[in-house]
């Protein structure tokens, strides 16, 4: 009943953001330990969901995840290379 939706400013930004919200309601950006904004754009194909799960990984090799909803995030790996796409299976 969550969704989750990565913005930025444009291809090349500095100021990319996780957002999250109730299907059919309003979005807010994610916190829980993710941080507000990452100085880098996030693409779509790097963020997955799946149930409680959620995953959003970074051009720097760090992979955050959720397991309630998007409610808290924690660094599950540091050294991936850049992310491009996270899928759950």
């Amino acid at each position: 009943d969550t969704a989750f939706v990565t913005a930025s400013t444009g291809p090349g930004s500095r100021d990319g953001r996780v957002y999250a919200g109730r299907l059919g309601g309003p979005l807010a950006v994610c916190g829980g330990g993710l941080p507000e904004s990452f100085p880098y754009n996030l693409d779509t194909g790097s963020l997955a969901a799946r149930d409680d799960d959620a995953a959003v990984g970074t051009p720097d090799g760090r992979v955050w995840r959720s397991r309630d909803g998007g409610a808290s995030f924690e660094v599950v790996t540091e050294r991936v290379g850049h992310v491009r796409v996270l899928r759950f299976c």
